[in-house]
């Protein structure tokens, strides 16, 4: 498979009844009035000619069917987010949702710059948007942003760091600015559910996990790096990939059995972390999840962007170990982890001698 081989980004095979999905919803570009406007996606690549697209024009092939079907999410998030841009309560089924949603948006968003790219990192996706939402420990960091306008914007898709690993990218949308990240036990062990002490990352890129039981309390941070600016932080660990049966002994507890929405499925509660606690996000609606301060939206520039790509080369320190791979495969990661490393940093470099000479 190469960066020019037509696949649904839901399903991951040939498109059916050829269809085109807004990896950006339609909606959501109408509400922040922007359809119309030029988005800047980085550069090419190959020719360093920076990239521009009409938002309307930033879609990506998809199957019929699957499109109709996750509209249904869309339906059901479309007002949930409309009320949280209005500072309106929720309660943790919303956000449980809102979670899926971004879960869709970012495997999106990682499978579009995937085809602008051309696969420019030779890779083979094992996984879409179908198999990715809901599947791991998966959070979001709400800043507030001083109303000054609409805006809808997203920063860290056009990294080799989110090109081999889609773990995180920020999103502005009106007066809220929005880091998502999933990951794997991302904060398993922190929020007191079962954790690996050790991963091993496979040829097919997959990892192995030698799992410990679950330690039943809660330490903060949940997340080892800080982010930039203070907010508010949503978290919801999964744990499906513990239901098998050679797993399943380590969720048999009351601890994750409380703190579940959906034991059965292997989907953990909703909990929030604001002013240095972590509880359990409430059931019934509730402005929790609002920060309440905020920062002045031009003085956020560029430091959501650094703060972006400085979370995800503090992922990249939490993979899995390369070990019992071939060494031919050990060499490969190598080379392409040190590589993204120094695309970031060279980015981040710029972007603070920018600000130091007063380029916007």
């Amino acid at each position: 498979m190469n960066g020019t081989d037509k696949i649904c980004v839901f399903c991951g095979k040939p498109p059916t009844s050829k269809n085109k999905e807004h990896v950006i919803p339609q909606w959501l570009m109408a509400h922040t009035n922007v359809m119309d406007n030029n988005v800047r996606l980085g550069f090419d690549k190959h020719t360093g000619v920076i990239r521009e697209f009409v938002y309307k024009a930033f879609t990506f092939p998809a199957c019929e069917l699957c499109n109709s079907r996750f509209a249904e999410l869309e339906s059901i998030v479309k007002p949930i987010l409309l009320k949280l841009l209005s500072e309106s309560p929720l309660t943790n089924i919303d956000l449980h949702y809102l979670l899926d949603w971004f879960d869709k948006v970012r495997v999106g968003l990682w499978l579009g710059f995937y085809y602008l790219d051309k696969n420019i990192g030779n890779i083979t996706p094992n996984f879409h948007i179908q198999t990715r939402i809901t599947a791991h420990d998966r959070m979001l960091h709400i800043v507030k942003v001083e109303n000054i306008g609409q805006e809808l914007s997203f920063r860290g898709c056009d990294t080799l760091s989110f090109h081999f690993t889609p773990s995180c990218f920020s999103m502005t949308i009106n007066n809220f600015c929005f880091y998502n990240i999933s990951s794997p036990f991302l904060f398993a062990r922190r929020i007191g559910f079962p954790y690996p002490s050790k991963s091993y990352l496979r040829k097919d890129g997959l990892a192995d996990y030698s799992i410990e039981p679950a330690r039943e309390q809660i330490v903060r941070p949940l997340l080892l790096k800080p982010f930039a600016f203070s907010g508010v932080g949503i978290y919801q660990p999964i744990f499906k990939s513990l239901l098998r049966k050679e797993y399943s002994a380590y969720c048999n507890n009351d601890y994750v059995k409380s703190n579940s929405l959906s034991f059965e499925n292997g989907i953990g509660n909703i909990f929030i972390h604001s002013n240095g606690k972590v509880i359990a996000y409430p059931s019934d609606p509730a402005l929790d999840w609002c920060p309440s301060s905020y920062y002045d939206r031009i003085s956020m520039n560029p430091a959501i962007s650094i703060d972006t790509l400085e979370q995800q080369l503090h992922l990249e320190t939490l993979m899995p170990s390369t070990e019992k791979l071939p060494e031919c495969d050990k060499n490969w990661w190598k080379d392409a982890l040190c590589e993204t490393r120094r695309y970031a940093n060279g980015l981040i470099k710029t972007m603070k001698n920018n600000v130091k000479e007063g380029i916007s």
